[in-house]
């Protein structure tokens, strides 16, 4: 008999409340008291979603269709063609990432990983060139993102997230037509359930940060699949939460969080196969080696917190306002007479 195995999925599908501090890096001492039990949430209108309609752009399907060849030939020259060799811009995770003092295409591969060995950076390409939706970004002219928002009612969320004592942001929501999260667990727990064991505990509800730690506590193994830059807290906070330095953490090759805990196992969501492999290697991962990876990610987490975020925060306002005061001076400089001579 195989021996049952824990493990939290974090993903596109899942929604998750955010812990109330997201950066703490230990867990408090465990009270004398038993904490009082949380008013469950009040009866809530459950938010209508419906996927984006597809895109009807002659020039963008033309466009989509050229980086859909390129990817599948693996055609890094054609591809460059395509970038705009200035005013690259990569939004992840705390701003702007790309290199503006390099060509946009060296940026663009670093952003989805061209130059692995196992081509996961082009199925990324081969992903998005497949999509059939996308949407205007406001602030920036003839520039569209894909996927597409699904579309619901903001005014609808706002009283759901009211109700329930969560925040918006919690949230998840489906990024394909037609599913249905609750449907598809009752479907593998009738599959591979048993008698006093079911394999998926859909969880979706408030909870305390507390009760948040104690399953990233219990938990083998974390898995973060998100499909785009998210859910980096997720992740952060697993990493925190492990005092004994054990369990191990999957990571979504497209989350911010990736290029910082290297020690993880970094996935391709869109490859099942690697996806499953990646979580066999973990489940078997030697105790020894689980700790030494999440010792090192710890270290990271605890040096890289909310208080060195703000230091850049205030360090990068300064050297602006140094800057514009030496530019500042610099135009004076060159309005003021130097005199004439005699």
């Amino acid at each position: 008999m195989r021996r049952a195995v824990r493990f939290i999925l974090a993903g596109a599908l899942i929604a998750v409340p955010a812990l109330s501090q997201a950066q703490q890096q230990q867990r408090p001492a465990p009270q004398q008291q038993a904490a009082p039990q949380q008013a469950a949430p009040k009866p809530y209108r459950p938010v209508t979603v419906s996927q984006a309609p597809p895109v009807n752009d002659p020039g963008l399907q033309a466009f989509r269709n050229q980086l859909g060849d390129i990817a599948k030939r693996k055609d890094r020259a054609a591809l460059a063609k395509l970038v705009v060799a200035k005013d690259f811009f990569w939004i992840g995770e705390g701003g702007d990432k790309a290199d503006k003092k390099r060509p946009g295409i060296d940026s663009l591969a670093r952003a989805v990983g061209l130059a692995a060995k196992d081509g996961s950076g082009w199925d990324v390409l081969a992903g998005y060139a497949a999509e059939p939706t996308a949407m205007a970004v406001p602030d920036r002219k003839d520039t569209y993102c894909a996927p597409a928002e699904p579309v619901f009612d903001a005014k609808q969320l706002e009283n759901l997230a009211k109700a329930t004592g969560t925040e918006e942001v919690d949230w998840g929501y489906p990024i394909q037509p037609g599913l249905e999260v609750r449907a598809a667990a009752q479907r593998i727990n009738n599959r591979f359930g048993r008698p006093g064991y079911q394999p998926v505990l859909l969880q979706i509800e408030h909870h305390t940060a507390e009760q948040v730690y104690e399953v990233y506590r219990a938990a083998e193994l974390c898995y973060v699949s998100s499909l785009h830059d998210g859910m980096n807290l997720v992740a952060k906070e697993f990493v925190a939460a492990r005092e004994d330095e054990q369990g191990v953490l999957l990571l979504s090759q497209f989350t911010g969080a990736a290029r910082e805990l290297v020690e993880a196992l970094i996935v391709n969501p869109y490859d099942i196969q690697q996806c499953a492999e990646a979580m066999d290697v973990a489940l078997a991962m030697h105790p020894e080696e689980q700790r030494a990876r999440m010792r090192a990610m710890r270290q990271l987490v605890q040096e890289f917190n909310v208080y060195r975020w703000a230091g850049h925060m205030l360090l990068d306002a300064a050297r602006m306002r140094h800057r514009r005061r030496v530019l500042s001076r610099a135009r004076t400089a060159r309005l003021v007479p130097t005199g004439t001579h005699g």
